[in-house]
Parts: C-alpha cells; structure tokens; sequence
C-alpha cells in the first residue's frame, strides 16, 4: 500500500499490517528521527551563556524556572555561584547571596526577618514577655559567627549570655539535637555561657523559668559561668 512519509511527504510502500499497527508512517529511519527530534523537542535559551539548545518535552517540563534554565551543569554551577546584592527590608543594610539559593532575598538576618513581624514560636513570645518584666536587656536573633560555627541566639544578654528556648519536638529530632550538643560545646570556648530552657519546663508556669532569670542577672552583675548549658547550683533544685 501506498503513503505518505509525515516528514519529507515522499510516497512510499508499506503492508497494511503496519500501517494497522501503527507504523510505516515514514519513508525512512532517517526521517522518523527528524520527525521525532521536531515535535518530541524544545528549544530553551540558557540562562547564563544565552545560546539556545534543545531539550526534551518531558525534561522541559520538570525545569524550574524560577532559578534558570541551564544548557549544561558548568553554567548552572557559574550562574548559581554567583552573588547578587540585596537591600533589607527592614534595616535597608546591603548584602549578598548566592544567586538562585533563595526565593526570596528580602532581610539581612533572621533578626530583621523577626522585628518585621516574621513567624515566632509561642513559647518565645511568652519568654520575651518575661524577660520585660523582669527589665533585661536583651537582643532576639543575635547571630554570632566564627570559623567554628554560626549560630541564631534566641535571646542574648550581655556581656556574653545565650538563652535559647527549645521546643520539645524539634529538639529531639537527632539533626537538631546533635547541632545543639555542638552549640553547647563550642560557645563556651569563646567565652559564652550557654541557657536552654524547654518547652516542658515553660508549660508548668511562669513561677517555675523566673529563676532562670534572676540567675540571669546575677551572672550579669558578677560575670560567672554557670555550668554548660545547664542553670547554676543556686536555681538547680527547682529543675530536679
């Protein structure tokens, strides 16, 4: 039987069964691979070199475009290494990131993130209530940063206290739990005292956490270390 070739229109025999099966629509193996590379294909500009190249429907399909099309894994590496300056929201501070890490480059840290009215965890709320009353001063979200870690501090008083407040579930988790363990380690090798208050110790009530802020207090007027990440012997037995 007589047909058409789909691609270069040249007539051309094939049997009737293969046509019942769907085949015999090209004239040659040479045509069909033209045919399917047309219409099983799409053309994409690079978003770092900006030469065009040819991908696949369903591999096109799965890109993000968000973060940029790439002819290949070198100018994906070139462009999403690359740094672009951002101004901060909250404090208008400049600052850099790498290119296609985040979204949305909007706050300098998680402190301006935080004062501009970011998500805060309920017990952070009622601990930060507390310390107003008790009149400490203090900074929420202080980073601190050097070559063996980098930190976000829920509460920071000076001259060199870190209280942070652990949800119990999160703080379980064995990633979270070992970074903590690291934490706990590392800050007093410069000089910093390590608090942690639980989220089961904030539940039982406000009259059972104040002594960890007298304490707080006291070590601010005296400059002692209390034991590592644990409060001092004068408020232990309350925690026992």
């Amino acid at each position: 039987m007589k047909v058409l070739c789909m691609w270069c229109g040249a007539t051309h025999n094939q049997p009737a069964s293969n046509l019942k099966r769907g085949k015999g629509k090209f004239c040659s193996a040479s045509c069909a691979r033209k045919y399917k590379t047309e219409h099983n294909t799409k053309k994409l500009t690079c978003s770092h070199c900006k030469l065009e190249f040819i991908l696949k429907n369903s591999a096109a399909a799965r890109t993000n475009r968000k973060q940029g099309i790439f002819c290949s894994k070198t100018c994906m590496d070139t462009s999403r290494y690359r740094r672009k300056d951002y101004v901060c929201k909250k404090c208008g501070k400049i600052f850099s990131v790498n290119i296609g890490s985040q979204n949305k480059n909007i706050f300098c840290s998680r402190d301006c993130y935080i004062k501009d009215g970011g998500k805060r965890t309920s017990i952070e709320i009622f601990v930060e209530e507390i310390i107003n009353e008790q009149k400490i001063e203090y900074e929420t979200q202080k980073s601190i940063k050097n070559k063996e870690l980098w930190t976000y501090v829920d509460f920071f008083f000076q001259p060199k206290i870190c209280l942070y407040v652990d949800g119990d579930y999160w703080h379980s988790l064995p990633e979270n739990a070992k970074r903590d363990k690291y934490n706990n380690e590392t800050l007093p090798k410069y000089n910093y005292i390590v608090i942690r208050i639980k989220e089961s110790e904030i539940k039982k009530g406000k009259a059972f956490i104040l002594p960890y802020f007298e304490e707080i207090k006291r070590i601010k007027s005296s400059k002692e270390s209390p034991p590592l990440g644990q409060p001092p012997d004068t408020i232990s037995s309350p925690f026992s």
